[in-house]
């Protein structure tokens, strides 16, 4: 399902950043930006299914989920 939002806000940008400026730069290096944040809570969570015991939840994983919730996993 995120899939297609995430190509989409890729595909969408016509810039190329190096060489043909287009005035756009700063809109799609953020759709850039949203698509990656994106593939890191979808992988987050989807570590956070596969890894976690039902009625358990590992330190470390819920430490990640709570900085990229935050906006803070640079």
């Amino acid at each position: 399902m995120t899939y297609n939002l995430v190509e989409r806000l890729r595909n969408n940008c016509s810039c190329n950043f190096s060489s043909t400026p287009c005035g756009a730069e700063e809109q799609c290096r953020n759709a850039f930006d949203a698509a990656a944040r994106i593939e890191k809570l979808e992988a987050a969570l989807r570590r956070y299914r596969n890894e976690t015991p039902l009625g358990y939840q590992p330190h470390m994983i819920a430490h990640e989920m709570d900085l990229l919730l935050e906006g803070k996993d640079d």
